[in-house]
């Protein structure tokens, strides 16, 4: 049975499923909801599953945009980040990861990305290995491709192909180190129907809303879902209760606030038709 905060998590999978359409990535949404409610051991390998079901998704409904020459050498670097991070597995304990975690959202949330100036095979690699011990990379391999000078369905679909590889990769890892889904299968069902509904939904729906205004919502909420898991790092006490919490009312308010402005944008297309 799936409990009443994995519900949550279910409505952060489906909307951040409808937004990564449009703008590519989700900004860690999942992630950091993900992070709020199980441990990282456990989130990051459900992460991973999740959103390669997305980015395969995405990938596929806009395979005809797709950069192979840059894919090519991402997935030879890929290959080898996943390798390298593999012994990085179990390394830090819980409470270390999450401020890890929680730095890196940060990080990949406010610094500026323009600086990265890696080739696609360094950028594979580099990435590859991160994402077996942060698990959300997508902001960065999205920066690597904004730097080509692409067209935006080209970039989409090239991140997909990328992340999709990426996080199946990182599932075969932690299968392979003795991580079971089958304990999580309730969510994990859950959370891939709500990815597969939300990613096909999400290409029609989001022509009707900006993109800025959804990168202010979403760099609002995973800021302080952000916070919240450094502050847990550091031992700093911080009420646990999702729904209670600073970063669970944050997230469904946000989240409450696109859903709303998504049915005005489209009961307003539907009336002028």
């Amino acid at each position: 049975m799936i409990e009443s905060a994995e519900w949550v998590l279910v409505l952060v999978c489906f909307v951040g499923s409808i937004i990564s359409v449009s703008i590519g990535t989700s900004c860690g949404l999942l992630f950091a909801a993900l992070v709020t409610v199980l441990p990282p051991t456990t989130a990051i390998p459900i992460h991973g599953l999740i959103e390669g079901t997305s980015s395969g998704i995405r990938w596929a409904i806009l395979r005809n945009y797709l950069n192979y020459r840059y894919l090519q050498s991402f997935l030879i670097g890929g290959s080898l980040g996943l390798v390298i991070g593999w012994p990085l597995l179990g390394l830090f304990s819980e409470q270390t990861l999450k401020l890890i975690l929680g730095l890196f959202l940060l990080a990949t949330l406010w610094i500026p990305l323009k600086w990265l100036r890696l080739t696609a095979f360094m950028g594979g690699t580099s990435t590859s290995c991160l994402t077996v011990l942060v698990g959300a990379t997508g902001p960065l391999v999205a920066a690597l491709l904004a730097r080509k000078r692409q067209g935006h369905r080209t970039l989409v679909s090239t991140q997909g192909a990328c992340t999709l590889f990426q996080h199946w990769g990182k599932v075969l890892i932690f299968c392979l180190s003795g991580f079971s889904f089958s304990q999580h299968l309730s969510l994990v069902s859950a959370l891939i129907l709500a990815t597969v509904i939300g990613t096909l939904s999400g290409k029609k729906l989001l022509s009707f809303i900006p993109a800025s205004y959804l990168r202010i919502a979403l760099k609002t909420v995973v800021t302080v879902l952000g916070l919240r898991m450094v502050l847990v790092g550091l031992n700093i006490p911080v009420y646990d209760t999702t729904f209670a919490s600073i970063s669970g009312v944050a997230m469904i308010v946000t989240l409450a606030g696109v859903c709303c402005y998504l049915g005005y944008q489209v009961g307003l297309h539907t009336k002028r038709r």
